[in-house]
């Protein structure tokens, strides 16, 4: 953070001095706006933001959905760990091998999903 001669810090928004406008027709500013949405953007002034910084690639939504992703994939690992439990504690009478194999395979899919959206996120 910037500080001034009092010493005080101040925010990236206090910062900012310089306006960019531009005046365009309903119709571009229609076109702006789907562009915007199709991106992923919840507004055309998160896109115009997200473009002035550089960050165009960068998708609010397609972040938000991953953060679900990574939500229900946790759900999932967690019923996943109440299955091994009940095979741990003996309380499944019968599985077979293909059963077994399933589990196994599920379990390493799903740890394989975790990591690769975690890292998509960083």
């Amino acid at each position: 953070m910037a500080r001034a001669a009092d010493k005080k810090p101040r925010s990236e928004k206090r910062r900012a001095t310089k306006h960019v406008q531009k005046r365009v027709t309903p119709a571009a500013y229609a076109a702006f706006e789907k562009r915007a949405s199709d991106a992923g953007y919840d507004s055309p002034n998160d896109y115009l933001n997200a473009f002035i910084l550089g960050e165009e690639l960068i998708r609010r939504r397609a972040r938000q959905e991953r953060i679900k992703i990574l939500a229900e994939l946790g759900k999932q690992g967690s019923n996943l760990n109440q299955i091994a439990r009940a095979l741990n504690k003996g309380q499944v009478s019968r599985l077979t091998r293909d059963d077994l194999r399933t589990l196994e395979d599920t379990a390493a899919i799903h740890k394989a999903l975790m990591a690769a959206v975690q890292a998509s996120l960083s």
